[in-house]
């Protein structure tokens, strides 16, 4: 449809933006848009339609040392809102597998990707750390029997990871606590990736700590990037003049918010 007929519409000072939520992580954030497995960034994505904007940087297979090595190379956003780092789910394959990664290493590496996003976006409204989750055992053993991992295993990670998070001084969505129980229900066949349950919980978990971190998210009425229908002037007999000039006014005034 041609917006021709249109009236021009007044310059907005400033362009209008969405905030944005960037995810940093492995497989288990690269997956996380998937709708059928209510996956947990689309759930988050779903939420925040029309207030902020979430923008997927996971790596299926990496781990916190691969993705160290990545950040610096990844195209990411020059401005970020909020920032979740969600890693340890490889690294934690027992010793002797190719993507296993020393506590004390991951320990090292996820503190320096925190502090590689935290130079980069030094004015971010939210920085949440999610621990690694549990794994359904018996499922890990079947389809990834050179790559197992254990929950006792990943609790090691979990609370590396909870250290990490408070000397860094990020939040925390404990992501492991929730799921230490290794239920088969969380995940897929494999044992390893969430399945609906699974991303239900993460979705929960990372959800209740960021609007503890960015409490206007939680308030489904304020940060809309364009009014409410029912607030519009008609169109009217001069072609949406008001109208218009409604939704300009609009667009200015948010943009003098985000500056």
């Amino acid at each position: 449809m041609s917006l021709s007929n249109t009236p021009a519409a007044p310059t907005c000072s400033a362009p209008c933006t969405l905030p944005t939520i960037l995810l940093c992580g492995d497989s288990l954030t690269q997956f996380a848009f998937d709708p059928s497995l209510h996956g947990w960034a689309a759930s988050l994505s779903a939420k925040l339609i029309g207030r902020a904007d979430i923008l997927n940087r996971g790596a299926s297979g990496y781990t916190s040392a691969s993705y160290r090595a990545l950040l610096p190379h990844l195209a990411l956003p020059t401005h970020a809102d909020a920032l979740v780092v969600f890693l340890g789910a490889n690294d934690a394959a027992v010793p002797g597998s190719t993507q296993h990664v020393p506590v004390a290493q991951y320990r090292t590496n996820l503190a320096a990707i925190l502090a590689h996003l935290d130079a980069k976006y030094p004015t971010t409204r939210a920085r949440i750390v999610v621990t690694p989750p549990g794994v359904y055992e018996p499922g890990v053993q079947k389809v990834f029997p050179h790559s197992i991992r254990t929950v006792v295993g990943i609790a090691q990670y979990a609370a590396a990871a909870r250290a990490v998070a408070s000397q860094s001084g990020w939040a925390l969505a404990d992501v492991f606590d929730a799921t230490k129980d290794g239920a088969a229900d969380l995940f897929i066949a494999d044992g390893l990736h969430l399945a609906r349950k699974g991303n239900d919980v993460v979705f929960d978990v990372v959800w209740r700590t960021l609007v503890v971190q960015w409490p206007d998210l939680g308030n489904e009425e304020k940060g809309f990037a364009w009014p409410y229908w029912a607030t519009l002037p008609p169109a009217g007999k001069e072609g949406g003049r008001a109208l218009v000039e409604s939704l300009a006014a609009f667009a200015e005034s948010r943009a003098a918010d985000q500056s």
